[in-house]
């Protein structure tokens, strides 16, 4: 490598990770499924948050199936997550998130 080479190589790394951060930001979306269960724990700061394992219904070329999805309540959020009931349908503003090739979506807002 020469000199001239070297002197683009740190703007590429920028531009590499200026990518990928601009990747790891999620949509959000109004999602609406049904709640399988509702579980509520304490983080490692002591405070409360809602795991929900919800029902969703897609289609993938054709072939209708169901997944089940985390969908997760922090903060204000938390204790109206806790109020949903096994079988109940949720509706809400969320934001959908990939960590790891896993699907998961936290509530902004839960829709009446």
């Amino acid at each position: 490598m020469n000199i001239r080479t070297l002197k683009y190589l740190p703007l590429v790394a920028i531009m590499v990770v200026m990518f990928s951060i601009a990747v790891a930001y999620s949509a959000e979306e109004v999602i609406e499924g049904t709640v399988e269960s509702v579980t509520q724990a304490i983080d490692k700061n002591g405070t409360a948050y809602t795991r929900v394992l919800v029902s969703f219904e897609r289609t993938l070329e054709g072939t209708n199936y169901s997944i089940i999805l985390p969908v997760m309540g922090f903060g204000d959020d938390a204790e109206p997550a806790a109020a949903l009931e096994n079988g109940s349908q949720i509706r809400a503003i969320a934001q959908n998130r990939l960590y790891q090739g896993r699907e998961s979506y936290t509530i902004i807002q839960l829709l009446e």
